[in-house]
């Protein structure tokens, strides 16, 4: 039998106590991947646990611009509740990434100066502004392949053309790539970058860069397109939920209430608990498909566990001349703000560590999605219909709260109502728990 010496174990206790007591508390702790793992994310800028992401161009900010001036476009972006704003590198549509890894004047839509100025003036409105880094899109006039021509290999496309694909083997091409990130950022003030098709690259490059600005104490944000959930723990901020995108498909509806569950029980099992999930409100190929479905994918996104990423912003003035925003995406702005307002408002449909839990609710129509975001005080219960009928709720679980819908209309929704509210085809209920009127919360 093993015996162990009673002086280690009492040095061994002392360790530990000490060790728990120096370790920083802050809220990128994850309390979960698995009953058996837990591990800690990178940490988190702390003006991010409400964000809301919004996609625009730098030719429709400067259309923006000119239509109404900066300080309305940025109050326009307030009031849309987004405080973090994604870019493409300023840069000359011909140059692309091909002739300008760097910001050189001369390739630019806009001076240096200019470009800092703005995002400066943006960041004075509590708005973050990320740019797009997308290594895919280097081609055969890219400086790259005079530098570290051994960095590349070639491959004939279907059409002829010759097109190169980066080795990122070499480290001299990682060194050039690192050296034109961090160029961007602190020569243009830019707050983060979103990476695309960062999986081609080893996870190990992007943790060496996001240390590089962490060791000058430059807070920086960083998205990925990357559905690895390993990318959370040392590299990335926020990956992109591609199957979030899928989830609305056409085809999908007639299984869209085990298809959403599924996806949410692997959010649960496979990413920490404090990363946070991308949503894209992306355009519908369909655009009478889209009509019916795009309210609920933004309900869905805005009140589920993510941070919304609104696609395509731009500003007109309409038959009237009054200014007004509008998406590419066919968002509704009306929608988009209250949806922004109610995340704002209530912690419990904030980003990662800092919201609620989600739980799916179990009904007896398979179109019928139905989940909550909730703490130990609030809830906010989400029911949307996604079929062409109409639907009756029925929850198996007894309703043992009251909720009062966000809309001007004040439905109510208790164990009075559970059985009884009817949805019209692809139509949404969001309603937060109220408050008890007498103290005392039911069990």
């Amino acid at each position: 039998m093993l015996r162990l010496n009673p002086g280690i174990l009492w040095a061994t206790l002392l360790v530990f106590i000490l060790t728990s007591c120096e370790r920083p508390e802050h809220t990128s702790v994850a309390v979960q991947v698995s009953e058996t793992f837990e591990t800690e994310v990178i940490q988190h800028p702390t003006w991010t646990k409400k964000s809301i992401a919004v996609t625009s161009t730098w030719a429709d900010l400067l259309a923006g611009f000119e239509l109404v001036g900066s300080r309305a476009i940025w109050r326009s972006i307030q009031d849309l509740e987004f405080d973090l704003l994604v870019l493409d590198l300023p840069i000359t549509r011909v140059s692309r990434l091909q002739n300008c890894l760097e910001p050189i004047d001369s390739y630019m839509v806009l001076q240096k100066d200019s470009v800092k100025r703005i995002i400066s003036e943006a960041n004075g409105h509590g708005i973050h502004v990320l740019f797009n880094w997308d290594v895919e899109a280097l081609g055969k006039k890219n400086p790259w392949l005079t530098q570290c021509p051994e960095c590349f290999v070639g491959d004939t496309l279907d059409d002829g053309k010759l097109a190169y694909y980066p080795l990122f083997t070499q480290p001299e091409l990682s060194q050039i790539q690192k050296k034109a990130i961090t160029q961007w950022v602190d020569s243009c003030g830019f707050n983060g970058y979103y990476s695309r098709h960062s999986s081609i690259q080893p996870l190990l490059f992007w943790e060496e860069l996001i240390r590089s600005f962490e060791s000058r104490n430059k807070t920086i944000l960083a998205f990925t397109d990357n559905f690895d959930p390993t990318v959370h723990s040392v590299a990335f901020h926020a990956s992109r939920n591609h199957t979030f995108e899928d989830l609305f498909n056409e085809n999908s509806l007639h299984f869209i209430k085990q298809k959403s569950d599924e996806m949410i029980r692997h959010e649960i099992e496979q990413f920490l608990v404090n990363a946070y999930r991308l949503h894209h409100l992306k355009p519908e190929a369909d655009s009478s498909h889209a009509a019916n479905i795009q309210p609920l994918k933004t309900v869905f996104a805005y009140t589920s566990k993510s941070l919304p990423v609104c696609e395509g912003l731009y500003w007109i003035a309409d038959s009237t001349q009054t200014f007004v925003p509008k998406f590419k995406s066919g968002l509704d702005p009306k929608l988009v703000a209250m949806l922004g307002q109610l995340k704002v408002k209530n912690e419990v449909l904030w980003n990662g560590f800092y919201g609620g839990k989600i739980e799916m609710k179990d009904t007896k129509s398979l179109s019928l999605i139905a989940f909550s975001r909730f703490n130990k005080e609030d809830e906010v219960l989400t029911m949307m219909n996604c079929s062409e009928q109409p639907v009756r709720v029925e929850l198996s679980d007894p309703v043992k709260h009251e909720y009062v819908s966000i809309d001007d209309k004040a439905v109510l929704f208790s164990q009075h109502t559970n059985g009884t509210l009817v949805l019209k085809p692809f139509s949404y209920w969001v309603f937060i728990k109220q408050k008890s009127r007498f103290g005392n919360e039911p069990g």
